[in-house]
């Protein structure tokens, strides 16, 4: 899964939010309740410890809880006149 990656609820993961069948781990229910169709996979690493994320999502998405709705785009700063970048 791309860094860049937007994820987002489908209906069945705000069910499972709603729900709370149990079928889920601490970290996955954490993921599954921010992912918001806003943060990116990066943004996500951030509220799990390091090689808990990809596996974690990877279910999820198995599960039919998330999707992918885009990448964000990564934006070039701005080079003063003059400079190369």
């Amino acid at each position: 899964m791309n860094t860049g990656t937007i994820l987002a609820k489908t209906d069945n993961g705000r069910l499972e939010v709603a729900g709370r069948t149990g079928a889920l781990s601490a970290v996955q229910r954490r993921l599954l309740i921010l992912v918001d169709g806003k943060k990116s996979v990066n943004d996500l690493g951030a509220f799990v410890r390091v090689g808990e994320l990809t596996g974690a999502l990877y279910h999820l998405q198995d599960l039919g809880l998330i999707t992918p709705i885009g990448e964000l785009e990564l934006v070039q700063p701005p080079v003063a006149p003059g400079f190369v970048s």
